[in-house]
This record gives C-alpha cells, sequence and structure tokens, in this order.
C-alpha cells in the first residue's frame, strides 16, 4: 500500500500552528476534532493496521495461527468495506524501519508505526487454547486522539476459530 496523503496532515499542520499561535482562537483539539468529525461525517471509511495475534498458549505448534489471525482480520475489515493494510504491507512498513517481520512490539512502538502511517485504528490480539477450546482476544486502538477500547473476547471449541474471530471483529468495529 502506497503512503496515503489525506486531510489529515492539513490537519497537524493546523495543529502545529495553533500550538504556535500563529492562528488564534483555534485549538488542537478543535481542529482534530472538526476533521474526525467532517471525516465520519463525509462517510469515509477509517483506515486500519493489524498486527499478528499474540500466542499466550504454551503450545508452540499453534504459532502458524498468530499470522493465520491476523490474515482473517484483514479479510473481515476488507469484507465490511474498511480500508486496512495488508500483511504484506505491514511487514514492509516494519522492515522499512529495521524491525523483522516477526518482532513483537510495544503499544508505543505500534501507535508510533500506526502515526507515521496516518492509518486511523491499531488492531492486535492474542489467543490462548487448552487443545480443545481456543479463546481469541482482540483490542482496538485509536490513533488520534490515543484511545484503547475495552477487550473483545470470544471462546469455543477449536473448530469454530472463523466464526470466534469474526464475532470478535465485529465486537471492535
Amino acid at each position: 500500500m502506497q503512503r496515503r496523503v489525506r486531510a489529515g496532515n492539513l490537519v497537524r499542520l493546523a495543529g502545529a500552528a495553533a500550538l504556535l499561535g500563529l492562528l488564534p482562537g483555534v485549538s488542537l483539539a478543535q481542529s482534530a476534532a472538526d476533521h474526525r468529525s467532517a471525516s465520519l461525517d463525509a462517510g469515509q471509511h477509517a483506515h486500519y493496521l493489524v498486527f499478528p495475534f499474540e500466542n499466550r498458549s504454551a503450545d508452540p505448534r499453534l504459532e502458524w495461527l498468530s499470522d493465520g489471525l491476523e490474515e482473517l482480520t484483514i479479510q473481515r475489515l476488507s469484507a465490511y468495506g474498511q480500508h486496512v493494510y495488508t500483511h504484506e504491507g505491514r511487514a514492509a512498513e516494519l522492515e522499512r524501519y529495521g524491525l523483522p517481520s516477526s518482532a513483537r512490539l510495544s503499544r508505543a512502538t505500534m501507535l508510533r508505526l500506526a502515526g507515521d502511517l496516518d492509518v486511523d485504528y491499531l488492531i492486535f490480539g492474542s489467543f490462548t487454547s487448552d487443545g480443545k477450546t481456543l479463546t481469541v482476544e482482540g483490542r482496538l486502538l485509536r490513533v488520534t486522539p490515543a484511545a484503547l477500547a475495552p477487550t473483545a473476547r470470544e471462546s469455543g471449541p477449536l473448530d469454530s476459530l472463523m466464526d470466534l474471530l469474526t464475532r470478535v471483529v465485529w465486537r471492535l468495529l
């Protein structure tokens, strides 16, 4: 995915000008809020960056599920009409920063990357399994202003993986 130039860059410039006192009567919070409100009113879709889900189970054989849940989340969001960075796009951006695509990143690093890529939301999560049941947890992190939504958690039999993840993604939206 190529870098996007959006009105958000103009808002950042206006916000910087407001902080410097160059635009009297306009605050940074007001500028950002007006931009987000205008974007939603105009029917724009949000832009998402999805990270692999962390394997918190004791079974390393389930590590493949980490990238699998990321890919399924990307597919679900795309099916809902949202704009989402692909797995390959995210991996390329991490490589550009000198980070391996398999690195576990802190929320601060994810937030910094998302800000640089001009995305609206991050999705990350984890999963556990006892061999019979699977628990999937997802988190939604709004980039500007930064806000972490409550955890969306679903549990069920291993063979209900697709349904579990669909419910988690739906609850995150």
